[in-house]
């Protein structure tokens, strides 16, 4: 039987062995890697010390992959607000490796490079705010890996109590944490408000206390929180360092905050701005004036300001003296613009200063420039509060006399709040780092360096120049604990200024100065030395040998990415110079293009001559003519007849005795008090019209049929028009008040339909606004029109109608009833110029900028009527002041220019264009390119007509060429909208458009380039011919850019037209057309060439 079996067995397995084929190598499956896997935290470990003022925390991680494949691990964390990375270092083969600090860009770079190739890398960066994100490639499958961060902070003190808080908020369930608070310089005992686990609690140490817990299987959903009371008036520790001792001085003072003052010389900037008529002046007067007396003050110095200060008058305090500073108050004429950032602080030198404002700043920049004096603001209106503490300073007050007594007014301004004006060391051998002035209503930190073992500090406290009392502080190294974190203080208390810098690279240097995570900067941990080397990162301490021996050095880049960031971008001039080259193939065919070469230098044979701009040589005579009204150097722009020529193709206009019955027009007179919407003020005034009431609820829309219903569904309401606007029928019976209507025009016929196209099929109601009713005394009508011919709004016939010596009483008067329209002050200034009231029309126009505070619009149309005004200084300050606020404004650049060149400072106007050409802009450069090519071509007018008084040396001559033509036209609207700017030749029916240049020669280019908007032109657009022919140039304009419901400024088209551009017979002609409520195809103007 066990033979028989045996034989069977064998048999088997012969069989079996006969059947198995020959095998091909086995294939085995690799799991795909996992990007951004969840990591999950196994071991923490955190170890804190503080010393009183600082805290330096160490978090050591350990991160476990349960998955079946390698992951990169990603984790994130939250930190507080004011703690700092400092530190990070990953696990290799056993040992911590040091994380290197770099720029983000370039870390990030490296890090995702690397991973996939099985190399180690390990990247800490900061995403917003106080959230991180940590990544480690690879994490192995059923493995861990291993980090380190340090924190530094600077304990925050609220109510008496010094706080520590570290986040854990990410729900990890760790298998182990262990935890050590060390509170050194500590008498009080601290206490836990939470901690992940239970059962910590401080011990007394030597000098402090001590927590220590180890745990397992802890749920990190709690922060570590830990108390530290305070009971100490002064903390003193220093840190030894090579040459210094680090130290940290916290005192809590115990002196009132405020101290009373007796000042006996005071400065008082008094605003007469229009906005300041709403006042209180009386009791502003009568404050003044007490206060004086009750100080018995010596000297008072008055400055009256609008726009900038206009007057100083100096009074030494009698009873006669007193009358005359209320006589001269009470006289001032409040008008125009509030410039309280033209205000120069630092120029006064008496104890206290008062501002009387509302501060609300309408001119210029923003703030004024600061100064040592003790600051009150005062107003009695509704104000600025928040932007008058920031002129009033640390120091200074806001005071409101609306809610204030003369006499608690008085006691408020009678005393100063006491701060740390300045510390100072008696033997000079100890540096102050802290930054000074500070309150003493908190803790005050002193903070620096010690270059001796012992010193002494005096610290003054007082306001401004008023010291009330000086307190003397001896330091000693020897008598002093010592710290583990103060040498980080300049850091820590620079840190969060620092990183909200607007300036990109002061945050990328700070933080690799300082070796700090921020928002520019990143830690990064490599594995092999070549990585190190081919990314150009800082090696780690272990690796430095190493990279010696290789000869490695990082190359540090800082000062040639600094130098890159100040020359001019010519590396994105290309797109510039290109629609430049297309300018000049429509100029001349046959020319030569710019042949562009970024960084080219001119050829420098000698020394360049540069003479003065103001002087000429003799017998030179100046090749600069500028006319701004009437006829100069063969150019004519007629205003009465064909200048003021509007063509209106679709939105056109007519008088009202032209309008047939198919237009019932309502006027201001006739809605009166009662009514609740036009529905009601329509109802039974127009014939064939039907209005019904919907639900009778407030603010319902009621249903009002003008021409009956179209059909069975379909929508029988008419469009509402606002202004020229076409809006909602909710805006009008939900958001129009009934007291802002000045007409209402019903359009019952074809006129509607061939105004608004299909959308008026039922008919439209034009709702015309008091402050938008400027040349409105006309209804729309498929028709041409001259604006000539059109009634004056009735402020203008009223004007127009008194003689000159009434003009000023007639403006005032007029003032009462239109005075909060900008729109009436632009035209009040331009009628009192007309005039010969210049400073009239100066303080109207300011008037008209303080109604529409910070609006960029309203100031470059100031600027427009200005510059043709030939006020060019005011023009020049008001231009200044925008650049200084939005430098990144091409517009602004070339009004500036052109502001210098009439002025005759060509070199200015020179290098400010190229300066404007070369503004960065980064991934939006193709955007600007068409202005950029604008600005172009003006410098290199004014270079060909002055380039003997010019310093070229700065400007790439490869960019030189001008394109001289006999005629050259710039249009631009104050709001930069689309003009499709159209020129009709003499002896030419067709017109000239963009894209479409004439048989003669003239072509009209357009600011944008039309590969990102489309063709369409919007902002300067240009019109050019080379060789002009004799008669009337008309220009029109296709303008769809009338104001809105919620319009503020004027709505202006600035003309330029020059003569013989670029050649020696160079003239200049400027005008300004308002085109508030103007819709169409308009001619703004018939330009002659005779």
């Amino acid at each position: 039987m066990r033979l028989l079996f045996t034989v069977f067995l064998l048999s088997t397995c012969l069989l079996l062995t006969a059947q198995v084929k020959p095998s091909l190598p086995v294939k085995t499956t690799v799991q795909p890697r996992v990007f951004d896997g969840k990591m999950i935290l196994q071991r923490c470990s955190v170890a804190v010390k503080t010393d009183g003022i600082t805290a330096v925390t160490f978090i050591e991680l350990e991160f476990y992959n349960n998955r079946d494949t390698e992951i990169e691990g990603l984790y994130r964390f939250n930190l507080r607000k004011g703690q700092v990375v400092t530190d990070f270092q990953l696990e290799l083969n056993g040992q911590y490796r040091e994380g290197s600090i770099e720029e983000r860009w370039k870390a990030t770079n490296a890090y995702n490079t690397i991973v996939g190739k099985r190399i180690d890398p390990a990247l800490l960066v900061k995403e917003y705010d106080n959230t991180y994100s940590l990544r480690i490639y690879p994490v192995p499958a059923m493995k861990s890996r291993k980090v380190t961060i340090a924190l530094h902070e600077v304990l925050p003190i609220v109510a008496n109590e010094k706080t520590y808080l570290l986040p854990f908020d990410n729900n990890d369930v760790t298998t182990a944490f262990s935890f050590r608070f060390e509170a050194i310089i500590q008498t009080a005992k601290p206490f836990f408000r939470s901690l992940p686990g239970s059962g910590a609690e401080f011990t007394a140490i030597p000098n402090g206390f001590l927590s220590t817990a180890e745990m397992h299987s802890v749920v990190l959903n709690k922060a570590v929180d830990v108390v530290l009371p305070l009971t100490a008036t002064q903390i003193l520790v220093t840190k030894p360092a090579a040459s210094k001792f680090y130290f940290a001085l916290q005192l809590h003072k115990e002196l009132s905050s405020y101290y009373a003052i007796s000042p006996k010389t005071v400065t008082v900037f008094w605003d007469a701005s229009a906005s300041s008529a709403k006042r209180d002046t009386k009791k502003e007067i009568s404050f003044l004036k007490q206060y004086l007396l009750y100080h018995q003050t010596k000297t008072v110095t008055v400055i009256p300001f609008r726009h900038k200060p206009f007057d100083t008058v100096v009074y030494n305090i009698n009873s006669k003296t007193i009358r005359q500073l209320e006589q001269y108050l009470t006289a001032l004429t409040y008008e125009g613009a509030t410039g309280i950032g033209r205000l120069n602080f630092a120029t006064v030198s008496s104890t206290v200063t008062f501002l009387f404002s509302d501060g609300y700043n309408s001119f210029g920049k923003r703030m004024p420039t600061q100064g040592n004096t003790l600051l009150y603001a005062l107003h009695s209106a509704p104000a600025d509060s928040v932007y008058l503490k920031a002129v009033a300073g640390s120091g200074g007050a806001v005071v409101d006399l609306r809610r204030l007594t003369i006499d608690e007014a008085i006691e408020k301004t009678s005393q100063a709040e006491r701060m740390l004006m300045a510390v100072e060391s008696v033997n000079g051998k100890t540096i102050i780092e802290s930054a000074l002035p500070v309150k003493i209503d908190q803790p005050i930190l002193i903070y620096g360096s010690m270059h001796v073992p012992t010193d002494t500090l005096r610290f003054y406290y007082g306001n401004n120049q008023l010291a009330s009392n000086v307190e003397v502080i001896p330091l000693s190294t020897a008598s002093t604990q010592v710290s583990s974190g103060i040498d980080r203080l300049k850091m820590l208390m620079r840190y969060r200024e620092a990183t909200t810098s607007n300036d990109w690279n002061d945050v990328l240097d700070f933080g690799l100065d300082e070796r700090v995570v921020t928002q520019r900067t990143a830690f990064l941990v490599l594995e092999r030395v070549e990585d190190y080397i081919r990314f150009n990162i800082a090696p780690p301490k272990d690796l430095e040998e190493e990279c010696r021996r290789l000869n490695y050095v990082k190359k540090d880049t800082r000062m040639q990415r600094r130098a890159m960031d100040k020359q001019p971008t010519e590396t994105n001039l290309n797109s510039v110079v290109e629609l430049y080259n297309q300018r000049i193939k429509n100029w001349d065919a046959s020319a030569t293009l710019l042949q562009y070469k970024p960084g080219a230098k001119p050829v420098v044979v000698g020394p360049a001559p540069v003479r003065n701009e103001m002087q000429q040589q003799i017998g030179e005579t100046s090749s600069v003519q500028t006319a701004l009204q009437g006829h100069a150097a063969g150019i004519s722009i007629e205003r009465n007849n064909e200048l003021s020529e509007v063509v209106v193709v679709g939105y056109s206009s007519a008088k009202k005795r032209e309008m047939t019955g198919s237009v019932a027009y309502v006027q201001q007179r006739d809605v009166f008090q009662g009514y609740t919407n036009i529905g009601e003020v329509l109802a039974g005034r127009v014939a064939g019209m039907q209005v019904t009431g919907n639900s009778g609820v407030p603010g319902a829309i009621p249903d009002i049929r003008i021409r009956g219903a179209v059909s069975l569904g379909a929508s029988a309401q008419p469009l509402y028009v606002i202004d020229g606007m076409p809006v909602k029928a909710e805006t009008v019976f939900q958001s129009l008040n009934m007291n802002d209507i000045e007409s209402i025009t019903v359009l019952k016929d074809a006129s509607a339909t061939a105004l608004y196209g299909s959308r008026a099929a039922n008919g439209a109601i034009v709702i015309q606004l008091k402050k938008g009713k400027n040349y409105t005394h006309y209804y729309y009508r498929y028709r041409k029109y001259k604006m000539s011919e059109q009634e004056d709004v009735e402020y203008l016939q009223e004007m127009k109608s008194v003689a000159l010596s009434e003009k000023i009483a007639m403006y005032q008067a007029l003032k009462m009833e239109y005075g909060q329209s900008a729109a009436f002050h632009v035209d009040m200034a331009e009628h009192l110029f007309s005039c010969g009231f210049n400073s009239n029309a100066l303080a109207a126009l300011m008037t008209a900028m303080e109604l529409v505070p910070n609006d960029f619009y309203m100031h470059r149309t100031a600027v427009f009527i200005l510059e043709r005004w030939k006020q060019y200084s005011e023009a020049e300050e008001l231009l200044t002041d925008l650049l200084s606020v939005h430098a990144a404004e091409l517009y602004l650049y070339r009004d500036l220019a052109w502001v210098y060149y009439q002025q005759q400072k060509y070199q200015q106007s020179v290098d400010l264009l190229y300066q404007g050409i070369n503004v960065n802009f980064g991934s939006d450069e193709g955007r600007q390119a068409g202005l950029k090519a604008v600005l172009l071509n003006d410098m290199n007018a004014m270079i060909e007509l002055h380039r003997a008084k010019l310093d070229l040396s700065a400007i790439n001559p490869t960019l030189i060429k001008a394109l001289s033509a006999d005629l050259l036209i710039v249009a631009e609207d104050n709001e930069r909208s689309r003009l499709n700017l159209q020129i009709n030749e003499p002896g030419v029916q067709s017109m000239v458009l963009y894209g479409h240049p004439s048989k003669n020669g003239g072509f009209v280019a357009t600011e944008k380039n039309s590969a990102y908007v489309y063709g369409s032109a919007s902002g300067i657009e240009t019109y050019t011919i080379k060789t002009a022919s004799k008669g009337k140039y008309k220009v029109t304009v296709n303008y769809y850019a009338g104001r809105s419901y919620n319009s503020t400024s004027p709505s202006y088209i600035r003309l330029c037209v020059f003569r013989n551009f670029g050649k020696p017979d160079q003239s200049i002609q400027v005008e300004t057309i308002a085109m508030d409520n103007q819709y169409g195809e308009i001619e703004i103007a018939a330009v002659g060439n005779d």
